[in-house]
């Protein structure tokens, strides 16, 4: 999951680099996806106890 997590940043990361703007359609629908990639890692981790695998 952190992989995926990883990889979807780099591509916000150029996103925002080609677009110019934090506000372009394509980098908002990057940062939603990317902050329910990182909603589902951080719940895994609350429910594993806070393990950090």
């Amino acid at each position: 999951m952190l992989s995926d997590i990883s990889h979807l940043r780099a591509k916000l990361v150029h996103a925002v680099n080609e677009h110019e703007s934090f506000t372009a359609h394509p980098v908002v629908q990057l940062s939603q996806q990317l902050d329910g990639y990182i909603l589902e890692y951080q719940k895994a981790l609350f429910t594993k106890g806070g393990e950090k695998r």
